[in-house]
């Protein structure tokens, strides 16, 4: 699959994306990240894959293998490389495009409101904004 993508910055924000089973539990994740370099997870760990700049686009080609759990990745006219799952599963059926980290909370163990209950901190904090352009995607199943 192939999928391009335009941001706007690479000083803040970030732009996650992830290839998920049927389930939507992911295996791999790639991220723009607010550092200015994409990266892929790999474990509790992520690599970087290649530097972004704002305004650039940047055509981003992967090969997913269940039977081998790895991928190829490859951006623009680089060099491809290989790397593993972070997480087995039997198959592809979702990308997600997400901006920012995962959220987690709540769920269905959160706590329901109490008279101690307080508002998350920083809530209503103004942050700049992201701007992460998806130019295409284009999918085919090998």
């Amino acid at each position: 699959m192939t999928f391009t993508v335009k941001p706007e910055q690479n000083n803040h924000g970030l732009l996650q994306v992830e290839f998920q089973n049927k389930q939507g539990l992911p295996a791999v994740r790639l991220t723009f990240d607010a550092d200015g370099q994409l990266k892929t997870k790999t474990g509790a760990r992520f690599n970087t894959i290649a530097k972004y700049e704002a305004g650039k686009e940047y055509k981003v080609n992967v090969k997913l293998n269940v039977k081998t759990r790895s991928y190829t990745i490859k951006v623009n006219d680089e060099k491809e490389s290989t790397r593993i799952f972070y997480a087995p599963v039997d198959g592809f059926e979702r990308i997600m495009f997400r901006t920012g980290e995962q959220r987690y909370s709540p769920n269905a163990d959160t706590e329901p409101d109490t008279d101690d209950y307080d508002d998350l901190p920083q809530t209503g904090k103004l942050i700049p904004e992201a701007v992460f352009n998806i130019q295409s995607l284009i999918t085919k199943k090998l």
